[in-house]
Order: C-alpha cells, then sequence, then structure tokens
C-alpha cells in the first residue's frame, strides 16, 4: 500500500528504503554517495541562501528515508536548525521595502485585486505601515516567528508574521524568483503572500504582495 504524501512526510524521520519508495520523491541517496550527500548537505547550508537550504533539506529527508537508523531525525536535526535559522534572516532582510498588494483570494484560486485604492505595506526592520490609496491607514510592529524544526523537514521554510497591534498571526512566505502566475495571468518576479491562516495548506485566505 503506498502511503499518500502527508502520511509520508509525517513518518518520513522513521522509515528508511527497505520500508518504502514513493515514485513522487527522488531518492538519490545509495550505499556508495550517502556520506558524500551529508558533506553536500552541509555545503549547500553554508551558502546561506534559500534555494540552496531548500536543496539541502531534501537532501537530508533523502538520507532518513536511506537508513533511519544511520540517519536518524535527531542527527540531522541540527543541521535543520541551521537552515531554518539562515531562512529565518533570509526573510527578515529581504521583507524589508514597500509592497503592493496584487492579489487576493485563496491559495490557488486568488483573485486579481482592484487597482483603486491602491493597498501597499512599508516594512522596515521591525514596523509596517499599511496604506491605502496613499493614505497611512494602520502602523505596527511585528516579529518574524519561527515555526518549529523538531515538526518535521518542511517547516524549517514557513514562518509566521505576528502584528503587536492586533496580535493577528499571519503565515508569511517569500518568492525571490520571476514566475508566471496562472491566476493573477502575469509574470510577478518579487512577491510575499501573507496566509491569514498559519498552518492551512489548501484554500487559505490569502494576499499576495508585489515588490515595489
Amino acid at each position: 500500500m503506498r502511503l499518500p504524501i502527508c502520511m509520508l512526510l509525517a513518518v518520513a524521520p522513521l522509515i528508511s528504503t527497505s520500508q518504502i519508495r514513493h515514485p513522487g520523491i527522488p531518492n538519490p541517496v545509495n550505499n556508495t554517495n550517502h556520506e558524500t550527500c551529508l558533506l553536500q548537505a552541509s555545503a549547500l547550508i553554508n551558502a546561506h541562501n534559500p534555494d540552496s537550504n531548500y536543496k539541502a533539506t531534501r537532501i537530508l529527508w533523502d538520507l532518513c528515508l536511506y537508513d533511519s537508523c544511520l540517519y536518524p531525525f535527531n542527527k540531522v536535526l541540527p543541521l535543520l536548525y541551521k537552515i531554518e535559522n539562515s531562512n529565518h534572516q533570509h526573510l527578515c532582510d529581504s521583507l524589508q521595502g514597500i509592497w503592493y498588494l496584487i492579489g487576493r483570494g485563496t491559495s490557488g484560486y486568488g483573485t486579481l485585486s482592484d487597482p483603486t485604492p491602491q493597498t501597499t505595506i512599508a516594512i522596515s526592520h521591525d514596523s509596517a505601515r499599511f496604506y491605502s490609496a496613499g493614505h497611512l491607514k494602520r502602523t505596527t510592529t511585528f516579529s518574524i516567528e519561527k515555526t518549529s524544526a523538531e515538526t518535521g523537514f518542511l517547516t524549517v521554510n514557513f514562518f509566521n508574521i505576528v502584528f503587536s497591534d492586533t496580535k493577528e498571526k499571519w503565515g508569511i512566505r517569500l518568492e525571490q524568483r520571476s514566475y508566471y502566475h496562472p491566476v493573477l495571468r502575469q509574470v510577478v518576479p518579487v512577491t510575499v503572500t501573507f496566509n491569514q491562516q498559519p498552518g492551512c495548506s489548501c484554500g487559505c485566505p490569502e494576499e499576495l504582495y508585489g515588490r515595489r
């Protein structure tokens, strides 16, 4: 019986390749290269960028899938903490600037926002100013909250933003590569997505902002 992806994420640290194979998940680790793969993951983490961190995460995942006795979850956890800390710092640095609202809706079903009045957010290192049609509507401080590397491999790539004034907690995701957004029908170079229900993975109320 094949396990669905969501179950595989939960049990990945506890299984080995002799127990499971899933065609949707590449697993390049084998008897001849597993030590090299561990060194490769460490080198990728030292590059300190999200793309390298994501690749390192997948390698560590594959190592646990390869042999959960040789590479138990608690052995790779220190490396996951390094990935999480690197991603956190990158997000805090890259989030600063002016962002304009380009999409609002639910994940996978977003709609193009009405361009008037314009909605923008000006973010500094610890404060955010919300504007509508050029008028300041709200100012608040915030913090970027880590999830927890202890809960699994993918959590090192996800963070929450907590606003001081309302105590709201939104999920936050930064993408720094150009891609064609099928719903917005435009090329979006740099975006930040606010998920208003942290931990939600499908059909979540979201706001999509682009860099100005």
